[in-house]
């Protein structure tokens, strides 16, 4: 998912759902969605000038709090960064099934 272009995040808080709409390398239309999101945060600060390319894309489940962290790196050097419970729907785009670290 490297140099995929971040379109959008959404954060829908009444029924603790995340969404990022990107473009794929072809700039075909992916979302990435995670469910019982529990927190949520976006660094929209431009720490290496401007971007919104996507640089890298890190799972990791926490087993010992029962917990999935999403965290979406920016060309920029800005990060969205959610949790989610590890009981979480997590909507990968296709073409995008990554491995995810384990803690616990």
């Amino acid at each position: 998912m490297h140099d995929w272009t971040l379109v959008s995040a959404h954060v829908d808080w009444i029924n603790k759902l995340a969404e990022f709409k990107l473009l794929d390398d072809t700039s075909v239309e992916r979302v990435l969605r995670l469910e019982a999101i529990e927190t949520v945060t976006l660094d929209c600060r431009e720490h290496w000038g401007p971007s919104n390319s996507v640089n890298n894309i890190v799972f990791v489940e926490d087993e010992s709090l029962n917990e999935l962290t999403a965290t979406i790196e920016i060309q920029s050097g800005g990060k969205l960064v959610v949790t989610a419970s590890l009981s979480s729907n997590i909507g990968l785009p296709q073409r995008a099934r990554l491995p995810t670290s384990k803690i616990g």
